[in-house]
């Protein structure tokens, strides 16, 4: 279900960042994102609200636009054979990612509100993958397979590219990081912003073939209070 990240797809996240934040000034401050896929059986939004450390007794109904901002509030929603994860603050830390992909995967992104973000990749309770999307480059990658999503970064690469060839004083970021494809052939410079957040969130949908739009945030879906979930 992977494939390549493509400019409609970038366009689609800067149009769900507008519209949020229209919503909500502080919408696009910080975020969590995640798709959970069973390995060998179909896995229910119950299922994986009691994986993050919920009751699936307490699920109840919410507008994850409207959501508390305290890390621990999640909204779930089903997508055929995959769960969404969605939060409006906070991080999954490892052990949140090793209930969570026992006996399956999860593909997912965060970014706070101090530009710590990450880009991971989870199986059978182990972290395959995981990136600073703001430097997408070998010596940024760690798990247990660092490089397992390097077919899946072109569009990441590009950008951290783009971003190199505006960099008027940092002779670092001047210098060429190895490994790092020049092009992805996404016209980053068309942009009013480099849309960073908006590529790291379209790299999910690349991976998993799921979409996050405006019109799920923004309608009645399950929401579970999982505290020591996300941290």
């Amino acid at each position: 279900m992977s494939s390549s990240v493509t400019s409609g797809m970038v366009d689609h996240y800067v149009g769900l960042m507008r519209d949020g934040n229209r919503v909500d000034p502080y919408f696009g401050d910080a975020m969590a994102w995640m798709v959970v896929r069973g390995r060998h059986h179909r896995l229910t939004i119950a299922d994986v609200a009691e994986r993050l450390g919920a009751d699936p007794g307490k699920i109840t109904p919410c507008l994850p636009v409207n959501m508390e901002p305290d890390p621990g509030h999640v909204a779930l929603g089903q997508r055929e054979e995959n769960v969404i994860v969605w939060a409006r603050n906070g991080w999954f830390p490892p052990e949140t990612l090793a209930r969570v992909s026992l006996d399956a995967q999860a593909w997912g992104f965060y970014w706070l509100v101090n530009n710590a973000n990450c880009l991971f990749y989870a199986a059978d309770g182990d972290i395959v993958t995981e990136l600073n999307t703001l430097h997408p480059t070998p010596a940024e990658c760690w798990g247990r397979d660092p490089r397992a999503l390097d077919d899946h970064l072109g569009a990441l690469w590009s950008l951290h590219k783009h971003r190199q060839d505006y960099a008027d004083d940092d002779e670092e970021d001047d210098e060429e990081d190895p490994g790092v494809p020049a092009r992805h052939g996404i016209p980053f410079h068309s942009y009013s912003h480099d849309p960073d957040w908006e590529t790291g969130l379209a790299t999910v949908e690349a991976l998993t073939g799921v979409r996050l739009d405006i019109d799920w945030l923004t309608s009645e879906q399950a929401s579970a209070y999982a505290p020591g979930s996300l941290g």
